[in-house]
């Protein structure tokens, strides 16, 4: 009946939640919602991966940047990572992540 959920609270439900799935085989992503804010969590990893690593050599980034491009959800983090760290602007880094560098 806590207010706010406790750290230890959370890892308690975790733990549960965890045995209950392998009990029945199941995991978050067989839940809707939790496919959902997962896949919106690996998104906004993504993005920040990109923004932050182009920021840092001093190239400036769009406004909807990376939500304009597609598929940007699924692409592995480390091709992320390289084409940012390869790139000369944000049009360079949209084609090296389309020619999969």
């Amino acid at each position: 009946n806590e207010l706010v959920v406790s750290e230890r609270t959370c890892a308690v439900l975790e733990r549960v939640g965890a045995a209950l799935g392998a009990r029945e085989g199941t995991g978050p992503d067989d839940a809707p919602l939790f496919r959902s804010q997962r896949r919106q969590g690996f998104e906004r990893g993504r993005a920040e991966l990109a923004r932050e690593m182009l920021a840092s050599r001093g190239i400036a980034v769009s406004a909807d940047f990376p939500a304009d491009v597609p598929g940007f959800a699924d692409l592995p983090a480390q091709r992320i990572a390289r084409a940012a760290a390869a790139c000369a602007s944000e049009a360079d880094f949209r084609e090296r992540l389309r020619r999969g560098e």
